[in-house]
């Protein structure tokens, strides 16, 4: 692929992961109106399923992208590599979804306060949602496929159409049974669980009409196969990688959802209380700082993109700090604009305060993860996987270990302090362990601690102009506007020369 579809191909993507991730916030503020009881039941629902749902893939789209794109022309090797991915699909996708029904009861029992009434319909509903991990598996096979022929627009439309039917049956679901029918807030967790089993469902049979119109699958005509069980350990070893690096994420909201509820328990608090933590905590907040995290990935896509056009180690190596220059200067501009104009932002979205403190010190977690993403792609992408898999369980077990110590000292925030400290252990131990490779120098490290002053200058001005505003007793969005303006004006000043370096690689 040439440069210029590399780039429309990635743009077309982008803008449809964009727009997904931009209605999954979006329209969280009407269900929060309906009843803020939602967000703790999407927490208790959510959390495990998009936790475990990354299982029932493990890494697939790379993997088929790795092997079906040297052999796009070759139908005997692609019908083999295919057949060899749907049939591993086929037993994750089986195997979490019985998982997951199985274990729906303690899985829910171990992350709900004690006495919680909702329990028995939250295990209902968790076994129900888990019915479209079978339909997700083969959405991302066929993906992989349409991916590995260049048919990037039916993907970016599929991502976009398929939430938007998740949102009107949610929305509309819950308006009608708690707003019109008066029904307790528990009945949207059946309305969430099959809001996602129809819109999953209904991406299948989009992808399969789209996959007929244009003959997807004329390849399926060569040679005979005969499946055999050591490629599912090829696929699993080539996949394992990929997957530990999208997981940690993921993997981090699992962890704080199982210790939350008993936590706070021992603390004193009541249930009410305790969900409505929850809901500020894994929904509410959250959603924002998946936002710009999603927005944030553009990054990588310009540094795979310099990337291709590098051939030595050196020359990547280059381009990859040029871009991790940006990724910093973004994640440190985004947890400013959170810090400082976070509280006006998310009341103008959600009711009530605490989810705002909660999303403030949730946002100083977006630069040590932005900067792991980088560095995990460009790892794997030079062929340096052992890295990236050694730094996951780090990253899992100084996670686990912290939580409690943390939580002791800062309670809920501790969690937040961990995944921090976590994430920055990871960084340390892969930009250690392949010094060699990265060879920063002591300009470098300087020059990142430049940036760094910059950035604090910058926060320290948007600061005290936040202060002055909201002392001004104005509204909500008019403050909310002031400070983003303030924010980005001192921002450029203070980094015109690499906006200008910005604009010049795009």
């Amino acid at each position: 692929m040439n440069k210029k579809n590399f780039l429309k191909s990635s743009a077309i993507l982008f803008v449809g992961e964009l727009l997904t991730k931009i209605l999954g916030f979006v329209y969280l503020s009407p269900l929060s109106q309906i009843d803020d009881g939602i967000g703790a039941i999407q927490g208790y629902l959510m959390t495990p399923y998009s936790f475990f749902i990354t299982f029932s893939v493990m890494g697939i789209t790379n993997v088929m992208m790795y092997k079906l794109g040297p052999v796009v022309d070759d139908k005997d090797q692609y019908k083999r590599h295919f057949l060899d991915g749907a049939y591993y699909v086929l037993i994750t996708s089986v195997v979490i979804t019985g998982f997951l029904l199985l274990t729906a009861g303690p899985m829910m029992e171990s992350t709900t306060p004690k006495g919680i009434a909702e329990l028995p319909d939250l295990v209902l509903s968790l076994r129900l949602i888990a019915i479209s991990i079978l339909f997700f598996g083969f959405n991302t096979l066929v993906r992989a496929v349409m991916l590995s022929k260049n048919y990037v627009t039916v993907i970016s439309i599929t991502y976009i159409t398929e939430q938007l039917v998740k949102l009107i049956i949610l929305l509309g679901g819950c308006y009608y049974f708690i707003s019109v029918k008066g029904q307790d807030v528990i009945v949207s967790s059946y309305v969430t669980a099959w809001s996602v089993i129809i819109s999953v469902a209904t991406t299948t049979l989009i992808l399969i009409g789209y996959a007929i119109k244009i003959k997807l699958f004329d390849f399926m005509d060569g040679a005979k196969y005969k499946w055999r069980p050591s490629s599912f350990k090829t696929i699993f070893t080539l996949g394992a990688v990929y997957f530990v690096n999208n997981i940690f994420i993921n993997g981090f909201s699992q962890i704080d959802l199982v210790m939350f509820s008993t936590g706070l328990e021992r603390l004193g608090y009541g249930i009410d209380e305790i969900t409505s933590l929850t809901g500020a905590y894994f929904t509410w907040a959250w959603k924002v700082i998946m936002l710009v995290v999603t927005l944030g990935t553009v990054f990588l896509t310009i540094m795979i993109q310099q990337m291709t056009r590098s051939h030595s180690m050196e020359e990547k190596v280059v381009e990859m700090k040029n871009v991790l220059d940006f990724m910093l200067l973004y994640s440190l501009l985004a947890t400013i604009f959170l810090i400082t104009a976070g509280s006006d932002f998310y009341t103008i979205f959600y009711p009530g305060k605490e989810g705002a403190e909660i999303m403030i010190a949730q946002s100083l977690i977006i630069a040590p993860v932005m900067i792991r993403m980088l560095l995990s792609v460009f790892a794997i992408t030079v062929g340096k996987r052992r890295v990236v898999l050694q730094s996951t369980l780090l990253v899992f077990v100084a996670k686990i270990v912290l939580n409690p110590i943390f939580f002791f000292f800062f309670e809920i925030n501790g969690f937040i302090l961990s995944s921090v400290v976590a994430t920055s252990l990871s960084v340390a131990y892969m930009l250690i362990y392949d010094r060699d490779v990265f060879k920063f120098t002591k300009k470098e490290y300087r020059g990142k601690i430049r940036l760094t002053i910059r950035m604090t200058l910058v926060f320290l001005i948007s600061a005290v102009f936040s202060f002055v505003i909201h002392k001004l007793g104005v509204s909500p969005f008019t403050s909310f506007m002031l400070i983003s303006v303030q924010i980005l004006l001192v921002f450029a000043a203070f980094n015109i020369r690499a906006i200008k370096r910005l604009k010049r690689m795009l």
